[in-house]
């Protein structure tokens, strides 16, 4: 099993032992990951926002187009069928829309709750301890290097075995110590104190998103459940016109075949009319072309010929 993190005590301030060091590189090391991880989720998030409000803009314009769709009967009044398949389409687009602002409410709560959320804690936590990091290393680098010029500066001389330290000077090295431990003190807090929140302050948005989502698609399953025997009713109708075009389709060809066969052998005419068709009539006329060619639809019937410009 692999070993987590060892506890990170305020007494190894104290000594600062390179135990405790490493203990605290274990910490920048988790936290390093995780901020890199929450800075990708945050953009992720933004990016998956936009991309669903232009998701959410394309399909209103798709039901918006829907219902603008218009069945042309043939004949004065529309059929049963017809009336079926307008109303049921006029239905499919309210749905769509519905469901587009469901969608739109969940994009609001993520906004809020996760985008927001993940965001105010990889500003206000976890960037924060790093920037305690480098509060940690400055002051380390500093009581060090303080620490050693001190020592320098007051070791004994050849012959001598003893350093003389006056107060003012020991005062300031107590100060430096002292400053340097309340610096790693306040570390430790901040690296504890991420490393607990982020249980909750990182969790916390990841449910709330996971509640908004199955809310969206709860009642967007509610929505197309309501229309469900109306769907079931139209895949019904459509399937018995399918089959019924597909029944009559042979008739249709067989009919195409006979009036092609009637037209070539010039018996295609309105019942009243004993024969129709068009004639062309040939006009003399000045100027260069001399002749022109003149047409009309001539329609005979047994008592008197009728003809149309």
């Amino acid at each position: 099993t692999k070993m987590g993190l060892p506890p990170l005590e305020y007494s190894d301030c104290f000594l600062d032992s390179p135990s405790f060091r490493e203990i605290i590189s274990l910490y920048e090391q988790e936290l390093e990951l995780n901020t890199r991880v929450v800075k990708n989720l945050v953009k992720e998030c933004n990016n998956m926002i936009q991309k669903t409000e232009e998701f959410s803009r394309v399909q209103q314009e798709f039901a918006r187009g829907l219902s603008q769709f218009r069945f042309q009967t043939i004949g004065t009044e529309k059929t049963e069928d017809e009336v079926l398949i307008a109303d049921s389409l006029q239905s499919f687009a309210r749905l769509f829309l519905s469901i587009e602002d469901y969608r739109q409410n969940m994009l609001m709560a993520i906004k809020v709750r996760l985008l927001k959320t993940l965001e105010n804690f990889r500003k206000e936590h976890m960037k924060k301890a790093i920037e305690e990091k480098r509060k940690f290393d400055d002051a380390s680098k500093k009581y060090y290097t303080f620490l050693n010029s001190y020592l320098t500066t007051k070791a004994p001389k050849k012959r001598d075995t003893t350093a003389v330290v006056s107060n003012t000077e020991k005062d300031q090295f107590e100060r430096e110590k002292a400053q340097f431990r309340q610096i790693s003190f306040d570390y430790v807090c901040r690296l504890q104190d991420v490393h607990a929140q982020k249980h909750y302050e990182f969790v916390e948005p990841i449910l709330g998103y996971v509640s908004d989502m199955t809310t969206f698609l709860h009642q967007a399953y509610e929505e197309a459940l309501n229309l469900k025997p109306q769907i079931d009713g139209i895949q019904f109708k459509v399937q018995l016109l399918r089959e019924t075009h597909e029944s009559e389709q042979e008739k249709a060809y067989q009919l195409k075949a006979q009036v092609i066969e009637d037209g070539l052998q010039g018996m295609v005419h309105h019942p009243e009319f004993l024969k129709q068709g068009h004639v062309m009539v040939m006009e003399r006329r000045g100027g260069i072309s001399g002749i022109h060619w003149q047409r009309f639809f001539l329609s005979v019937s047994q008592k008197r010929a009728t003809e149309n410009d």
